[in-house]
């Protein structure tokens, strides 16, 4: 066995302090959306509005997956070879365990994926990608199941799904919804579109009615789906 030797060097003291500046990954300047979820508490606040992220694998401990080194990555690895990665669009979620391909079309930006074995596709204009072990679960506890739908069309507003930031309760009972990066939340009430900063929803498990409350103050009562998406402020 080689014997490894280190040398200690002592550097004279430096009156000025270290500025030490954060290195972006090579994909900070990616064209088409998408975050990496690092952990439970990551995902809960990004993606627990989609049912597919709550009843398949939220219970499950997650972790961040590795992206290939390029400005928009092609590849995506799990840390742990045994989890499975689940690509999370708009309204839809795949799990792959092969080997799976993501292409940016930065013209139109959006996301082209597939695998080398079902040879699947699907687009998205945004992507969430998360690694999920399976052999880990969580505890349950007895949820809420008012319907809720994600708004994917819009007149007059620039819809941009992926600033959706949601503080939903662990029985999903309560949906604190906002936007990210200065977007507005808008919901449908009666027909009616309404935008916030940020929204409230109440489920009545009993009933499976929405109680919706702005915090500019506005209250709907009765609301029989909640309805959520994100806009651009400008």
């Amino acid at each position: 066995m080689k014997a490894f030797v280190f040398h200690f060097v002592l550097l004279p003291a430096i009156q000025n302090c270290l500025v030490v500046h954060d290195t972006l990954p090579p994909y900070a300047s990616c064209a088409c959306q998408f975050e990496l979820i690092k952990n439970n508490e990551h995902g809960n606040e990004l993606l627990s509005y989609f049912d597919d992220f709550h009843f398949n694998f939220s219970q499950y401990k997650l972790s961040q997956p590795i992206a290939s080194d390029e400005e928009c990555p092609t590849e995506f690895t799990c840390p742990n070879a045994n989890d499975y990665k689940f690509y999370i669009g708009q309204n839809e979620a795949y799990r792959f365990s092969s080997w799976t391909y993501s292409y940016c079309q930065e013209e139109q930006k959006t996301w082209d994926i597939s695998d080398d074995v079902t040879f699947r596709m699907f687009k998205t204009p945004y992507l969430f990608v998360v690694c999920v072990d399976f052999s880990s679960p969580l505890p349950a506890s007895r949820l809420c199941n008012c319907p809720t739908q994600m708004i994917t069309n819009s007149t007059g507003n620039q819809l941009n799904n992926f600033n959706i930031n949601g503080q939903i309760s662990e029985d999903r009972c309560s949906w604190e919804m906002s936007c990210r990066n200065g977007g507005m939340f808008q919901t449908r009430v009666n027909g009616e579109v309404l935008l916030s900063n940020k929204t409230i929803g109440e489920c009545n498990m009993e009933s499976k009615m929405w109680k919706v409350t702005s915090i500019e103050g506005n209250i709907w009562d009765d609301v029989p789906i909640f309805e959520y998406s994100c806009v651009n402020s400008s």
